[in-house]
């Protein structure tokens, strides 16, 4: 049984109020008043009462408040470069719906396709110049990776990773890791190998075999833990399980899972 298929089993127990779906916290996750003080660290659920409540999240707010009205603006699309037209069309026609909220939710958004700016090594990025503008940049060889619907993920994500709890959106994004396929994860494998490292006091060759036998303890790194980097594992994690459900040969669990947290595209 994968990990997948072991959370949702454990789901149903949880529903069902059986014991066995109270798991014990990971080292990391016992770690967490002494490592983000004890305010922040009280209260902190188990992965699967968290796992809970990511079945339970439901739609992202923006759903029911039907949104600002924001939009593509008139002049913004006129000096769009055809490449960036055709990207926004394109995906807009494959997934109506989501490129509608997208646009109702707040944000002017501000498309185009070009190299990412200061040598950032990534094939797409979201930056907000203003309160009110999200501007996504997408390289030319990523335009047909679903790289735009990613970054409007993102867009998407904001007030919900911004209104979660730290210790909630940093057991979210490990969550989410083992749940999206090896290879597909990008910056948040990037961002959580950061966050989450091996207990220190071991040998090389203990890690390299704890790594293989899946045994190291893992703890978090406190040279890293901040806020900004666990937010924006959190919201990686969302939009990768967009993206990665949204593809044709995407695992059934993985599209439920990003059906149940209101990510799936449509």
């Amino acid at each position: 049984m994968g990990l997948m298929e072991e959370l949702m089993a454990h789901q149903e127990l949880a529903q069902g109020g059986s014991l066995m779906a109270r798991d014990e916290k990971p080292e990391w996750r016992k770690n967490l008043p002494n490592t983000l003080g004890p305010n922040l660290g009280t209260g902190v659920q188990t992965g699967m009462d968290l796992l809970d409540a990511l079945l339970s999240f439901g739609p992202s707010p923006l759903d029911a408040a039907g949104g600002s009205g924001a939009q593509i603006l008139p002049a913004t699309w006129k000096a769009m470069a055809p490449e960036a037209k055709a990207m926004v069309t394109n995906f807009g026609n494959n997934y109506p719906k989501t490129f509608e909220k997208a646009l109702a939710s707040g944000p002017s958004i501000v498309p185009q396709v070009g190299p990412m700016p200061g040598g950032v090594n990534a094939y797409g990025m979201l930056r907000k110049p203003g309160d009110n503008v999200h501007q996504i940049i997408v390289r030319p060889d990523a335009v047909k990776r679903n790289t735009l619907g990613h970054e409007l993920q993102h867009s998407l994500n904001a007030p919900r990773v911004g209104n979660t709890n730290l210790p909630d959106a940093l057991t979210i994004a490990t969550l989410l890791k083992d749940v999206n396929p090896a290879g597909d994860r990008g910056s948040l494998d990037l961002l959580l190998n950061k966050l989450i490292v091996p207990q220190p006091g071991r040998s090389l060759m203990q890690r390299i075999e704890g790594v293989a036998t899946g045994t190291t303890p893992m703890v978090l790194n406190k040279k890293e833990v901040r806020a900004p980097l666990i937010r924006n594992a959190m919201d990686e994690g969302l939009a990768y399980t967009a993206q990665n459900a949204a593809k044709p040969n995407a695992d059934p669990l993985l599209k439920l899972l990003a059906e149940r947290l209101g990510v799936n595209w449509e």
